[in-house]
């Protein structure tokens, strides 16, 4: 009986130690799940509000007209703290206005705009229904970049020998800003999501430095006596001989944007 009872308690000593091990097991290999990153690819479609004027009329001046385009990125985060996400996030955009055209003059005007921007800020997530709400606020770069006006002459103009298409073209430097985003995360799996979001960004550069390039570009100032200039202007701070004062130049943009993240 003795031995019956020393044998069963020992059963029973084995299946208890069994039993903690293989909890132990599921919290180890729990806790080695735990995400602590992520990445995410993403792409979107909106609005650029920048202050370039594309449209000329015909009484010389010019005008900003609804400009949209497209958007892809890159995003990599750390979840620091549970919920909290330090994220690092590369982006490149570009837009072009609604065509416009003057008659008898310009059949076609392109305005147009792409840029790069590179930011680092945080992201806060809380579980709720199937996935997770997410917010973001990030500041960082816009890498250098150029604005574009593009003029399609119309045949009338060859008679005072203008034709084809000119350029003007605007260089501007590296500048700062930052961007908010909210959205929603819907888990496919523990590891894999798809994301919906709304992302406003504004960064903010200037041209000092930098060139206006005009290539056969029409003078939409004197259309009474109509001639294209192939020329360039220098902008600078400094006040140097030949140069114009420099002008500033706010990228802005508002954009729905769809992601794909992986939970690392």
């Amino acid at each position: 009986m003795k031995i019956i009872a020393l044998t069963s308690l020992l059963l029973l000593v084995s299946a208890g130690t069994a039993t903690a091990q293989d909890t132990s097991a599921e919290a180890a290999g729990k806790a080695v799940k735990q995400h602590v990153a992520f990445v995410e690819a993403s792409g979107g479609y909106g609005f650029q509000f920048g202050e370039q004027d594309y449209m000329p009329t015909t009484d010389g001046t010019y005008k900003n007209p609804l400009t949209n385009g497209y958007a892809f990125g890159l995003t990599a985060g750390w979840e620091f703290i549970p919920g909290v996400s330090l994220i690092g996030n590369w982006e490149y955009a570009k837009s072009q206005s609604l065509n416009g055209e003057v008659t008898n003059v310009l059949d076609k005007v392109d305005g147009i705009i792409d840029y790069h921007t590179i930011s680092i800020g945080v992201r806060w997530t809380r579980e709720i229904g199937p996935g997770r709400l997410f917010g973001e606020l990030a500041a960082g770069v816009v890498l250098p970049f150029e604005t574009e006006v593009v003029f399609e002459y119309n045949a009338a103009m060859s008679a005072v020998d203008i034709s084809g298409s000119g350029r003007m073209i605007d260089g501007y430097n590296l500048g700062f800003g930052a961007y908010g985003q909210a959205g929603y995360q819907w888990n496919l799996t523990p590891d894999l999501y798809v994301s919906a979001g709304l992302r406003v960004k504004s960064y903010q550069s200037d041209n000092d430095g930098k060139e206006r390039r005009y290539q056969n570009f029409l003078d939409m100032e004197n259309l009474q006596a109509p001639q294209t200039v192939t020329t360039t202007i220098k902008y600078n701070s400094d006040g140097s001989a030949g140069t114009q004062p420099p002008r500033t130049y706010s990228a802005q943009d508002l954009r729905a944007l769809l992601s794909v993240g992986f939970r690392l």
